[in-house]
């Protein structure tokens, strides 16, 4: 038995999420039986991140034992033939028996994409969150230092949580424009929360809310969650 280490990239459109949930398409479940099929036994992945609906990722990490005579190395380029268009697997290599993707020390990066422009423009929808009023980046990237370091991020949380410890650090946010309208936030820290990886977007509105949210010890809302945002994430990489 060993287990071997992939990375994953995928255009998360058509697909409900990574995680498996009954009757839905998700990432994991199309890699398991891609997998599956090529290993010629039962196989599950587990993943580092497992990103939302409609999100993309440029290199998902995620780990799944075998007893496969395979070459781990080769994996990739066997596995890519049974997947479909929008999954890619750029990297399999293999690692220890007890290497696992969730409970080693690792950097995770997300980028966020937003169009700020009058009109959308159709070749952006899948992968921009669209805003037609004008957003205030230097604005945004002094709210988003607010967010730097070491916080606990509860108020930031779904109600739905089931995650006990929610301290997390973030190293750092960059949010920058570029010539295209395209406003990117990215965001870099050792682990995220559900909902706490929707921007905020909101460039033009005060910050004093999401500020009381972070020195309230988890009490206080810290605000809703902007709709259509999963439209722009990327989980970008995870460093492990």
């Amino acid at each position: 038995m060993k287990r071997v280490r992939i990375v994953v990239a995928y255009d998360g459109t058509q697909y409900h999420g990574w995680q498996i949930q009954p009757g839905a398409v998700t990432i994991e479940s199309v890699l398991n039986e891609a997998l599956t099929q090529l290993m010629r036994e039962p196989i599950q992945v587990i993943g580092a991140s497992r990103t939302d609906s409609g999100v993309h990722a440029r290199g998902n990490v995620a780990v799944f034992d075998t007893e496969s005579q395979m070459p781990p190395d080769k994996i990739c380029m066997a596995l890519n033939q049974r997947l479909p268009e929008d999954i890619r697997v750029q990297v399999s290599e293999e690692v220890p028996s007890d290497w696992h993707p969730r409970k080693c020390t690792c950097i995770k990066t997300y980028e966020y994409r937003i169009l700020n422009r009058r009109i959308n423009m159709p070749m952006e929808r899948l992968y921009s969150h669209f805003c037609y009023y004008k957003l205030d980046v230097d604005r945004m990237q002094a709210a988003a230092n607010m967010l730097a370091g070491e916080h606990d991020f509860k108020s930031f949380c779904s109600v739905r949580t089931q995650v006990t410890d929610t301290v997390r650090t973030v190293y750092r946010i960059d949010v920058t424009r570029n010539e295209d309208d395209i406003i990117t936030i990215r965001v870099t820290g050792n682990g995220f929360l559900y909902y706490c990886r929707d921007p905020d977007g909101c460039g033009n509105r005060p910050y004093t809310g999401r500020e009381y949210a972070l020195h309230s010890g988890g009490k206080g809302p810290a605000g809703s969650r902007p709709h259509g945002a999963c439209q722009g994430a990327y989980p970008d990489r995870n460093e492990i």
